[in-house]
Formats: structure tokens, C-alpha cells, sequence
């Protein structure tokens, strides 16, 4: 599993308790056993590394906002286009009604592969 993160981080890192800064105690559980890296999707050598990784991977999650990750071009559709094998799983706060509304999950984009 690699999990990437945006510059600013995954927001659970801050999340208390923890021993040492931003490595709160719900963070590291939540992320054991995974590899890292930290992209800035907005950028294409960003969003391009994220795609290099996904062309050899079984699965990729999200748990990006439906229109944040169409914005990015790295939806299902996009994902699925360069891997068809892949299979795809997202995290959304809203059904497809109200995706476009704001939850704790759209503010920040995380993304693994596996």
C-alpha cells in the first residue's frame, strides 16, 4: 500500500493524542504497514508520479470529493482508462446529488495504491 498525501499533510495527523508532532496516535494506526509519499496532485509532475504508480497497482482509493478528483483528472474513468484491471474505491461524504457540498473528506485528498 502507498499512500500519498497532499503538501499539507493528512489532517489526522495533528488529531491527539500523540507523543510525537504529527504523528497522532489515530494517524499511525490508520496508516501501519503503508509506504508514503507526498505529491501535489495540482502539479503535473504530481499528478503524473501518481499516475506512474497506479499503472501496476490491483486497487486505488480515494478519498477525494467526486468533482475534486474529476478536476484533477484522476477519476475512476481516468484511473480505469490507463489500468482496466484496477479496481476502484472512493470515500465520499455525499451521495451524487450533493457531492459538489463540502465534508471533513473533500478538504484534504488522499489517495493509495495497492
Amino acid at each position: 500500500m502507498i499512500k500519498v498525501e497532499s503538501p499539507d499533510g493528512d489532517v489526522m495527523r495533528y488529531a491527539a493524542p500523540m507523543r510525537n508532532p504529527q504523528m497522532g496516535a489515530i494517524y499511525l494506526q490508520g496508516n501501519r504497514n503503508k509506504r508514503s509519499i507526498v505529491l501535489d496532485l495540482k502539479k503535473t509532475g504530481g499528478r503524473e508520479t501518481l499516475l506512474r504508480l497506479a499503472r501496476p497497482r490491483t486497487c486505488s482509493f480515494t478519498m477525494c470529493g467526486r468533482p475534486r478528483c474529476a478536476g484533477l483528472r484522476l477519476g475512476a474513468d481516468d484511473l480505469l482508462a490507463l489500468n482496466p484491471r484496477l479496481v476502484y474505491a472512493g470515500l465520499h461524504g455525499f451521495d451524487a446529488a450533493v457531492s459538489a457540498k463540502p465534508t471533513f473528506l473533500t478538504r484534504r485528498c488522499t489517495t493509495s495504491t495497492a
